[in-house]
This record gives structure tokens, C-alpha cells and sequence, in this order.
């Protein structure tokens, strides 16, 4: 068990009187909130998740240790007010957060954001930021808590991903080939290019309506072979030539 121990010497009386209390639970307590602090710390790290809260009473702004890593926050002293945040924030993303934490603070309305933040150290990064009230007995909103996850990775994903669908469409538009996408499953045509219409001589609207209509202009002794490579398509690689 764990004891306090507190002692006053009376030197007038050569005594020494002394108190000694149990704070075994006291221990067990403390132990337990800093083995929990350092699991979320950890979780934190792992999930690339930071967490804050601001005390509307003192105007203060705490943050985890990973969303100092996040922001790449060295100087902790200078980053302690929702002002100290809103530095950072893209000028043209300003607007959106501060209506938020106006929302959020006079209405208890939470909140879910994708921020660019210019980090101090001059790095640009994508954030996805949340908040929410903390209430008081009164339903007085008198703090805040959120969240802030590093989706600078994701972004760029994305964007390349929409250079690359950006590329494709210029290509299927403007190439003399046809070129479609099939759901041989359900029949269904999802995309057919421009140049069907010119080849063809029909439009792409009535192909959507009616997947199969391209092959009543199919010549009629290469029908067959046709038909036969669509039923296959879904299981080997099908080239064909034909005449319409």
C-alpha cells in the first residue's frame, strides 16, 4: 500500500507528532488517468488523429502532442488561442471556420471541415477539422473539443485521380475510335464516346436506351461472330472485325 507521511517536530517537548495517510486509491487513480493518456497519445499517433479544447472562460487552447506534430507546432507557448489557429488557415477557408466556431459557440451547432492550413514551417497541408459544445448544467456553452485528422495524402490522391479522369474524357471525346463502357450484366451502357455518332450514323442517346440497337447495322454475315464475342467478353479478350 502506498502512505503519506507528514511529520512536525516539537522541540520543546522532544516530541515528534506525525500523520501518515493511506493514498493507496489516490495512486491507483493517478497510475490509471497516465497509463490512459498515454494509450490516446499512442492512438493518436497511430490513427494521425489530434485532438484540442478551448475554454471559453479563459480564452485557452489545448492541444494534443499530435496535433502539435500535425501543424508542425515547435513552439507550443505561441499556439494557445483559437486566434493562434486561425493563422494558419488558407485565406480562402477562413470565412467557412469562423462561421463555424460562431455557430458552434451561440447555437452548440458541431461542425465538420476540410481545411489548408500553411503550417510555420512553410509546409501547405490538408486538414479535416471538427468541433463540438461542451455544455455546462445550464446549457451554457463554455467549451469547446474537436478533432483534426492530416488528409494532405488523401487530397492529392484525389486530385490525381481527377487529372487522370480529366485526361481520359479529353481523350475518349476526340479520338476517331469509339470507345464505350459496358455492363454486360445488366445491359446497361454507362459511357459511349463521340465518335459513335460519326461511324454509326446514330446517336448516343439511343444506344443508351437501347444497349444492343448497334448491332441492327452490323452487316448481316458478321452479325453472328458479333453476338458470340459480346457473350464471351465478360470471360476472355475479344478482337473482332466486322462491317456495318
Amino acid at each position: 500500500r502506498w502512505l503519506a507521511w507528514n511529520s512536525f517536530p516539537f522541540l520543546t517537548e522532544n516530541l515528534i507528532y506525525a500523520v501518515v495517510r493511506d493514498i493507496t486509491d489516490e495512486k491507483e487513480t493517478l497510475e490509471s488517468i497516465i497509463h490512459s493518456q498515454a494509450k490516446l497519445i499512442e492512438a493518436e499517433k497511430t490513427a494521425g488523429i489530434g485532438s484540442w479544447e478551448y475554454d471559453l472562460n479563459t480564452s485557452r487552447l489545448i492541444c494534443s502532442e499530435e496535433l502539435y506534430n500535425i501543424l508542425g507546432i515547435q513552439q507550443k507557448s505561441t499556439f494557445v488561442t483559437i486566434e493562434d489557429y486561425l493563422k494558419l488557415v488558407d485565406s480562402d477557408n477562413l470565412p467557412a471556420i469562423q462561421k463555424a466556431i460562431d455557430l458552434v459557440i451561440n447555437q452548440g451547432q458541431s461542425y465538420q471541415l476540410d481545411q489548408r492550413v500553411l503550417c510555420p514551417d512553410g509546409e501547405l497541408k490538408d486538414i479535416s477539422i471538427t468541433g463540438k459544445a461542451i455544455f455546462n448544467k445550464k446549457g451554457k456553452v463554455i467549451k469547446l473539443f474537436g478533432t483534426v485528422l492530416n488528409i494532405t495524402e488523401r487530397k492529392q490522391i484525389e486530385a490525381e485521380l481527377q487529372e487522370s479522369q480529366d485526361i481520359f474524357h479529353q481523350l475518349a471525346e476526340n479520338i476517331n475510335s469509339v470507345f464505350w463502357v459496358h455492363d454486360p450484366q445488366h445491359n446497361q451502357i454507362f459511357y459511349i464516346s463521340p465518335s459513335y455518332e460519326k461511324i454509326w450514323g446514330y446517336r448516343r442517346d439511343e444506344l443508351y436506351k437501347l444497349p444492343h440497337s448497334f448491332l441492327d447495322v452490323i452487316y448481316p454475315e458478321d452479325r453472328p461472330k458479333v453476338v458470340e464475342a459480346l457473350a464471351n467478353s465478360t470471360e476472355v479478350e475479344e478482337k473482332q472485325e466486322y462491317r456495318i
